[in-house]
């Protein structure tokens, strides 16, 4: 009787030793949702932005191919109205004359052609070194995420012998997640941000580009209305 009294006792006291070892488990079911609602919020955050960064994207060629045929439009309208101009003067103009304009004007088209290709250049380099670092980015996100683990509070450490160790890790990882849980997500957000606001400064470039090298074309075509009067002696017509 006495010898049973004794092995309830042992495993009544080995019981409640092995209780931190529970702990251990019980603390890693609290901890484990938690962390498993941060990498599902952070992977749709990610696919999201991802989502956005694609259809930025598209609008912001878009976008650049619209200016482009705009001001394409305008130099070829530009063109037109001289070329009217030269083939519409009286008979008595002289001919060589309006052949040096017609020249002139076909080389200063070229030359409004090769400053939009700049510009349009100018912007491909901008945008490659833009979306490389940009998607660099995304892809610190991602393996941030990708790094959110919790088994290894298991390493180095026994359950069973030091089991205070693991729960002091897991509550250190709870902790972290209380101080900051957003941190991913507000990082990606960011990143967002400043790649819009860089799409927009590339935009905003080349439409400045543009409009220098159409400002120069009209005044090349200023100076050839200038020649047409003064050197070849002709006339603005009604066209």
């Amino acid at each position: 009787m006495k010898s049973i009294t004794i092995l309830i006792a042992f495993l009544a006291f080995a019981n409640a030793a092995r209780q931190p070892a529970k702990d251990v488990i019980a603390k890693f079911r609290e901890v484990a949702p938690k962390y498993l609602d941060l990498m599902v919020n952070g992977e749709n955050e990610l696919a999201k932005i991802r989502q956005e960064a694609s259809e930025n994207v598209a609008q912001f060629h878009k976008t650049i191919i619209e200016m482009k045929e705009y001001y394409i439009i305008n130099a070829e309208a530009k063109e037109e109205g001289i070329h009217n101009q030269i083939f519409n003067q009286d008979p008595s103009v002289d001919r060589t004359c309006l052949g040096f304009l017609n020249t002139s004007l076909d080389m200063n088209m070229n030359l409004a052609g090769v400053g939009f290709t700049n510009c349009i250049n100018t912007v491909d380099e901008q945008f490659n070194a833009l979306i490389t670092k940009y998607y660099k980015t995304l892809g610190v996100e991602e393996s941030l995420i990708a790094e959110l683990r919790l088994l290894d509070v298991f390493r180095g450490d026994n359950v069973f012998y030091t089991p205070e160790n693991i729960i002091a890790k897991l509550n250190k990882k709870l902790e972290d997640l209380q101080i900051n849980p957003e941190s991913v997500g507000a990082d990606m957000e960011k990143a967002k941000e400043t790649f819009q606001q860089d799409l927009d400064a590339i935009r905003s470039n080349y439409k400045l580009c543009m409009t220098q090298t159409e400002q120069m074309l009209k005044n090349s075509a200023d100076i050839l209305m200038m020649q047409l009067t003064f050197n070849c002696q002709g006339q603005i017509v009604e066209v």
